[in-house]
Parts: C-alpha cells; structure tokens; sequence
C-alpha cells in the first residue's frame, strides 16, 4: 500500500509526488533539537536551530512540489495542513495561559500576529507557523500571478525599512523570511550526489548553531524585530539541508525507515510536545533525560491517529464545499 505523504508534500490526485528521504529525517532533527531545548529550560540554545532548518525545508519541498497546481488548490493544501492539527494541539493549552486575553487569544486561533499589538500565541511554538503561513501567501499569490514576485520584494523591502515604525512591519520585514527563500534557490539547484562534500557541509552547518549561538535567537521577543538570524543560523542550515540531500536514496533498513517515520511525525512531535512537556518531573535532570523520548512516542499515535485523520477530514471538507455548482443538486 502507497504511503500517505500528506505530513509532507502538496497533494494532488493523479500527480506523481517527489520523495526526499533524507528531508524527512532532517525533519525529525529539527524536531526533536527543538524538544530537547524546550525540556532543557532553554539553556540548550543550539537547538533553537531546528526551527531554522524547517524554514529552509519548507522552502525547499513547496517549490519541488508545486508543478502545475493552482493558487486555489496550494491554499486549500496549506490551511489543511496547519490549521486543524494545531488547533486541536492549542486547546489543551488555553487554561494554563493565565488571565483571559482576547487579543492573544485572536493571534492563537488565526496565527496572525497583530491585533491591536504583537501577540504570541498560546502555544508558543506557533510562532513560526506564522512565518511558514507569510510563506504560502507569498506562493499562492506567484502562483496566481508571475509578476506579484516583484510587487512582493517591494512590499518585503518597505516594510524591512520601516520595521521600527510599527511592530506589524517589523513582523513583515523580518529577514527570517529568507532562509525560505535559501530552501527556494537550492531546489533550483540541478540534484547532485556529492557525498563526501555533502557530509562535510552538514557537519560544519551543524558545529555553525552553537558555535554562532546568540541568546536573540531563543525565544523570540514580543515584537518580531528583525535580526541576523537569516545569516547566522540561516546560512548553516541551508548546509545542512543540501549537504543532507547530497544522500538521497544512500540508506535503507529498520533504523532509517525509523527515522523517516520520526520525519513524517515531526509536525505532530513540533505541536504536541509542549502540551506533554505540562507534565514533566520538576528536577531539571530527570526532565531532559525522560521527556525528549516521551514526547517522540507520544507524537507517533498523535501522527497516525490524529492527525493524518483530521487533515484528510478537512481536505474532503474543503472539496465538498469547493464543488462546481452545476453538480450540486437543484
């Protein structure tokens, strides 16, 4: 039986879907260095890295994926992909959020960061959904006309000039939007098999996080300022994917087939560990060495059962109120 790419790719009826292995268990690295920051306290500022090489990622497999779709179709794909998972995942979180704030509220349901100041969402986490979700509007709207590209460099240019005008600017203008833009240039790039070269890019992009480590990089502040994060960290994760993809169809077995699954399941690792990481022992030790494993087994029936479901839900939703009028019943 066919295995269900819908964790990762765009899907299209009667298209056939690349597969990148190797991204996918890049994915599950990225995961899982964000896990273990988040139960290391924070003090494990490398791993905040992980959320950069899903930038790159994500750059990297919308634009190999696109083909022939339309604007319409990228979107529906998208909104199903994010939202109804992360929703479910927010919910357990909304009574630990403290006093009822309904602007944050607001930014926690639609992942829009402004209203009537910048607001992180509940699930914290879900901050870079923001950026990934800046990311597809961008898409759909190259998708539906060529020539937005440059409208959208203009826009990306003001707004990077104006960012200490307004914060929603600054959110706007953040140059973490390039590291997207990285992933779209190396899917550009002519595929090649440069093993030895590729292993040497991964594990120097790997030494570059904590070796160029800046606590700015950590959680990020309430005002989205743009910073050198998209060179200092960006540049080293887009090593770390090309050198990863210079591996392609290298490796087979239980232990890979593992860590691909752990891949397809990093979204549903990425939205749930913080409602796990709830329930963690109060000794720092025993929380670092008990939770990062707890959360990856938790996270696969979160996959399986959960999510997959829910998305293919959302996906026939979405087609049976898309359908042409002619064939709905008088």
């Amino acid at each position: 039986m066919q295995r269900d790419k819908v964790s990762l790719h765009v899907h299209q009826p009667g298209t056939s879907i690349p597969r990148y292995d190797t991204i996918q268990v890049l994915r599950f690295g990225a995961a899982l260095m964000v896990v273990l920051t988040h139960c290391a306290s924070g003090y494990f500022l490398p791993g905040n890295a992980g959320v950069d090489i899903f930038f790159v990622i994500s750059g990297f497999i919308i634009t190999r994926v696109l083909g022939q779709r339309t604007a319409g179709d990228f979107a529906r794909d998208r909104l199903t992909r994010i939202y109804p998972i992360y929703w479910l995942a927010l919910l357990p979180l909304l009574p630990w959020g403290g006093a009822f704030d309904p602007a944050r509220l607001a930014t926690s349901a639609s992942l829009w960061p402004w209203f009537g100041a910048i607001n992180l969402p509940y699930l914290v986490p879900g901050w870079t959904l923001m950026y990934e979700l800046l990311f597809y509007a961008g898409a759909c709207l190259v998708l539906w006309r060529g020539w937005t590209r440059w409208l959208l460099g203009a826009a990306f240019l003001a707004c990077f000039l104006l960012a200490a005008r307004h914060p929603l600017l600054g959110f706007l203008g953040n140059p973490i939007i390039f590291e997207f833009l990285f992933g779209v240039a190396l899917a550009k790039v002519r595929p090649t098999r440069l093993r030895a070269l590729g292993a040497a890019a991964l594990l120097l992009g790997l030494l570059c996080f904590p070796l160029l480590a800046d606590p700015r990089f950590g959680i990020p502040d309430w005002n989205f300022l743009p910073t050198d994060r998209a060179l200092i960290w960006g540049i080293p994760a887009l090593l770390v994917v090309w050198g990863g993809l210079q591996w392609e169809g290298c490796f087979e077995g239980r232990w890979w087939r593992l860590l691909v699954l752990g891949g397809e399941a990093s979204y549903a690792l990425y939205l749930s560990h913080a409602t796990v990481l709830l329930f963690a022992p109060h000794n720092p030790y025993l929380k670092l060495a008990l939770m990062p494993p707890l959360c990856v087994l938790i996270s696969l029936p979160v996959h399986r059962w959960i999510e997959l479901p829910v998305t293919r839900a959302a996906r026939r939703l979405l087609r049976m109120r898309n359908r042409p009028s002619a064939s709905l019943p008088a």
